[in-house]
């Protein structure tokens, strides 16, 4: 799946030749949205990727609620 979007993206970019157009920009965001639907169900549907991913944003969620609990004070 992720190869064959990449390929459709620079297949496209030779077809267009590069212009950027609002076409091109609208058809190069939707590219970019697929891609990273793509790898939020990846990471979603893999446990271990999980577990990696939610234990990477444990440390963000300790220091937010450290600075709302200093600017309280």
């Amino acid at each position: 799946m992720f190869m064959s979007v990449m390929m459709q993206a620079a297949e496209g970019g030779v077809q267009k030749g590069g212009t950027m157009t609002s076409e091109g920009i609208s058809s190069a965001l939707e590219m970019i949205k697929s891609i990273v639907s793509w790898v939020v169900s990846f990471v979603a549907d893999n446990a271990v990727l999980m577990v990696f991913f939610v234990a990477g944003l444990i440390p963000v969620g300790i220091m937010v609620f450290r600075k709302l609990k200093n600017a309280v004070r």
